[in-house]
């Protein structure tokens, strides 16, 4: 009887133990998974593309990839769909000259209107999208890198979002970058009551080489006239 009773205590501590030891293992850490963030991007581009129109005071810091080249560029941004911009030079930090320089563009255009700043603001003239004075440092045209640009790139699929903390959607392309081969992933922070985009972000080499930075945005109820002016 005894011999039974032994074996059948060391039976039930085989069957209880491991399960234990198991579940406070360093090995087997608990995870929880992270949320699906698609459904809040594609909510968050379509406002973009939906509005009327919109008004924004950006930041753009930019590094080359390559040589590792910086600059910042403070900007005032208005825009109406399909995909109309202007933008306004407030201050940029490598070319002084070219604040007040205004540009005015559509989206997949060949050409944009340019309006000198300064006391040469009279002159306007065009300018290709590719020119070395409109490229940027990463060689992305204008169209490529603002928000509606954005909105369109991002709603055709192809990447997996997750919603991180602090209101940022985490965007990782499941196969060949649409705008840059080289970019690993995106952040895009944002409001979720009114769906504004506070930053856009993007990382190669494990390093954050571009960011947008929205200081101030609005959706509009009608886009003015002017911003299809220069």
């Amino acid at each position: 009887m005894r011999r039974s009773t032994l074996s059948l205590c060391l039976l039930l501590a085989t069957c209880f133990s491991a399960p234990i030891a198991l579940a406070n293992s360093p090995s087997a850490p608990f995870q929880v998974a992270a949320a699906d963030g698609s459904a809040t991007l594609k909510q968050l581009m379509g406002k973009v593309m939906s509005s009327p129109g919109f008004e924004a005071t950006v930041v753009k810091h930019e590094t080359n990839i390559n040589s590792g080249q910086a600059s910042a560029i403070t900007m005032k941004v208005s825009g109406k769909p399909p995909h109309t911009v202007k933008v306004e030079v407030l201050n940029h930090s490598k070319s002084p000259n070219k604040k007040g320089v205004k540009l005015l563009y559509n989206g997949g255009a060949t050409k944009a209107k340019v309006q000198a700043g300064g006391a040469l603001k009279f002159v306007k003239t065009e300018l290709g999208m590719t020119s070395d004075d409109l490229i940027t440092y990463n060689n992305y045209r204008p169209d490529d890198v603002d928000l509606y640009g954005l909105a369109k790139r991002l709603s055709k699929g192809g990447y997996k979002v997750t919603l991180e903390a602090g209101n940022v959607l985490k965007i990782v392309p499941t196969g060949r970058h649409g705008l840059d081969p080289r970019i690993q992933y995106e952040r895009i922070g944002f409001d979720p009551a009114s769906m504004k985009i506070k930053f856009w972000e993007a990382y190669a080499n494990n390093k954050r080489f571009y960011l947008l930075d929205v200081q101030s945005m609005t959706y509009l109820n009608a886009a003015p006239a002017a911003t299809a002016q220069l």
